[in-house]
């Protein structure tokens, strides 16, 4: 059997033990040629301290070829830390694609020294459950169905291509939001125009 394409973890099962040593310890076993995904999603009422939360979620940050991280997790992470920081932080620890999600202001896309900020799109929000999920999946996919998955797992990095992926990361983010419960889109609506 071969080794997965991609990999995606995140939340808990990266910071509270015995899960999360096993998390690390898999994700260090992976193939070269596996895509590592990962969204920390911290829950600080669950979690112990934040320091203590900061260094598995580096530690695993440093294992993934994407990181995505909202902006309620990096102010929680890294209390009165730019954004810029917070990125500049991400990729010099090998850290090839990583995103902050940021709700009705877009998204702050990093790659290989380059910080770009990617509008939302417009939407009538009638639930936010689920948003960060839905940007997660759709980032995924994207990278999947654009092979940008395979490039970033080579080392290699397309900024235009990388940006198309956040794109449709923030189009699934925005359907689902735009309807009650954690409901994402399907490959359809993510293909239609916004």
């Amino acid at each position: 059997m071969g080794s997965p394409l991609v990999v995606h973890t995140g939340s808990l099962a990266t910071v509270l033990d015995p899960g999360a040593t096993n998390v690390e310890r898999i994700l260090g076993g992976l193939a070269a040629g596996t895509l590592i995904t990962f969204d920390p999603n911290v829950r600080p009422s669950l979690t112990p301290s934040r320091a203590m939360v900061r260094s598995k979620v580096e530690r695993i940050g440093a294992l993934a070829h994407v990181v995505k991280m909202s902006e309620e997790d990096a102010s929680w992470l890294y209390p009165h830390v730019s954004i810029l920081d917070v990125a500049e932080r991400y990729t010099r620890l090998g850290v090839d694609l990583f995103v902050m999600t940021r709700a009705e202001r877009g998204c702050t896309v990093a790659s290989r020294g380059r910080l770009r900020h990617l509008p939302a799109e417009r939407t009538a929000v009638v639930d936010t459950i689920g948003a960060g999920d839905a940007f997660m999946s759709g980032l995924v996919y994207e990278l999947l169905r654009s092979e940008a998955a395979t490039q970033l797992a080579a080392g290699e990095v397309e900024h235009e291509l990388l940006d198309d992926c956040a794109r449709t990361a923030l189009r699934s983010a925005a359907v689902t939001v735009s309807r009650a419960g954690a409901n994402p889109p399907s490959r359809l609506e993510l293909a239609q125009p916004s």
